[in-house]
């Protein structure tokens, strides 16, 4: 592993446990849901309806077994897939979405190199690779 890939890494790892990642998580999922996510939602709901309508047993099947039936009806009905274009265009490809993203890490960033403890171990491992 490269020095540079060692850096992204420990940069998600601090964004991780900084708790910056769950709450953009949370923040995400209540746009998505104040948005076209309720329609997908109701979309979803009305379709396990039908499939258990049309195959009542499998409220008593196997857990997995029915969830992998459920799972190919979805697909088979573009669901899912109309899902992933709202969340990449809603969300993953927002300019809103990248900038705040890209602010926090920056931010923990600068806030990790003017640590006096992380710049000595940056210092360190600096004359450490010159040796």
């Amino acid at each position: 592993m490269s020095s540079d890939e060692a850096r992204v890494d420990a940069l998600v790892e601090m964004y991780k446990k900084s708790g910056q990642f769950d709450q953009l998580r949370r923040d995400l999922m209540r746009e998505f849901y104040d948005t076209e996510g309720v329609t997908l939602v109701e979309r979803l709901k009305v379709l396990v309806d039908q499939e258990v309508e049309n195959d009542p047993s499998l409220l008593t099947r196997e857990k997995g077994k029915a969830t992998a039936l459920l799972t190919g009806a979805m697909e088979r009905s573009k669901i899912s897939e109309d899902a992933l274009k709202l969340i990449k265009s809603s969300i993953l490809e927002s300019p809103q979405f990248c900038e705040r993203v890209q602010k926090n890490i920056g931010a923990m960033y600068e806030e990790k190199q003017s640590s006096p403890l992380e710049s000595a171990k940056h210092n360190k491992a600096q004359d450490q690779m010159q040796e």
